[in-house]
């Protein structure tokens, strides 16, 4: 018995120096632990959870340096050689790494744009489905991805398309000889047929040999946008042609050997059904993972949203005087909390799904 004591006292002798770096090990790691659950439910980006983490990490090393049983010249030296390596890492990586989180840290505050977007960079369009901390994955009409660093977008003009509306074009250049308002009212009527709203024609450039014009239009479902504009110009040529006026440049006429009279429109011809090209939505096919993307981010507002109103149905209970209706609120209160639950657990299946199929 006295062997045991005597081995457990030894072991303690050995292990209490080393006491306080256990705890700030294991305090470290449940802090990490409580934001990454407080920020699930949040449903924060995932790159605050991993910046929260760096810095706990961070100060619970500086702590455990602090605990360690050796003396303070040996821990001034110890902390002096973080700070040092620190300093290298920043200076050396602020060109990449961190100058690609400060970048995406700013894009995020501010919201310049989010996935689901159709942006523009440079001869790059498609729409965000991915927004880190490091890159931006943008989806183009290929499907493929290409992958921004968050330094390269804050350095070059980005063109957002807005969610709540934008003007799509398409332009079309025809010979002086054709009235220019016989051409307004064709564009025009060609717009209307796509339901675009508040068309207008505007006289881009007279050239030697034609006048360019350009038609605009607004939509207001942008997820649509690619399938808009082929629409619209499928409509254009369609209209124009029905108005008898042809697409054709004064050059090619002059060049032709054929009668004066005979003209370059095809004739109209049955619209059989089977046929008929299958009204397929160009950006399901193309921009899927974007979809996916902003799908998820609108599941993310109505739980934040839910979850102000839980709040805010809360506040209200507590300020009530009358039981009964108070009772009533905190009923409502818990069903909002319950929807909240299962929309959470939806979101994370949903991103749990996106990240396998990747």
């Amino acid at each position: 018995m006295q062997y045991i004591l005597d081995l457990l006292q030894l072991l303690w002798s050995s292990v209490s120096p080393f006491v306080g770096v256990l705890i700030v090990i294991i305090l470290t790691t449940v802090l990490i632990i409580i934001v990454k659950t407080l920020l699930r439910k949040k449903q924060a980006a995932p790159y605050y959870y991993q910046i929260t983490s760096l810095i706990l990490s961070l100060f619970g090393l500086f702590l455990v340096v602090l605990c360690m049983p050796i003396s303070d010249d040996m821990k001034k030296q110890i902390l002096s050689l973080l700070g040092l390596l620190l300093s290298a890492v920043i200076a050396l990586s602020s060109t990449s790494l961190i100058g690609n989180a400060m970048a995406g840290i700013m894009l995020r505050v501010s919201k310049s744009y989010r996935p689901g977007d159709f942006i523009e960079i440079e001869n790059t369009r498609g729409r965000v489905f991915n927004q880190g901390l490091f890159s931006t994955e943008v989806q183009i009409i290929t499907r493929d991805t290409v992958s921004f660093p968050n330094l390269y977008l804050i350095q070059h003009p980005i063109r957002v398309t807005r969610s709540d509306g934008s003007f799509i074009s398409t332009s079309v250049s025809l010979g002086y000889d054709i009235p220019r308002s016989k051409v307004e009212e064709s564009l025009i009527n060609a717009a209307q047929k796509e339901e675009l709203e508040e068309p207008f024609v505007y006289v881009e450039k007279l050239l030697d040999h034609a006048v360019e014009y350009r038609i605009f239009g607004m939509i207001k479902e942008t997820a649509r946008m690619l399938t808009a504009k082929s629409n619209l110009r499928k409509s254009v040529l369609d209209v124009l042609h029905e108005h008898n006026i042809e697409i054709v440049s004064p050059s090619f006429v002059n060049r032709r050997e054929f009668n004066e009279n005979k003209s370059f429109i095809p004739q109209e011809e049955k619209k059989q059904k089977e046929n008929a090209q299958p009204d397929t939505k160009v950006e399901e096919l193309a921009f899927d993972k974007a979809e996916e993307a902003e799908s998820i981010e609108k599941l993310k507002e109505k739980y934040n949203e839910l979850l102000k109103e839980k709040e805010a149905l809360t506040e209200k209970a507590r300020e009530e005087d009358d039981k009964e209706r108070e009772k009533i609120m905190k009923e409502e209160a818990r069903s909002l909390d319950e929807r909240a639950e299962k929309l959470m657990r939806y979101i994370e299946k949903r991103e749990q799904d996106k990240r396998e199929k990747k």
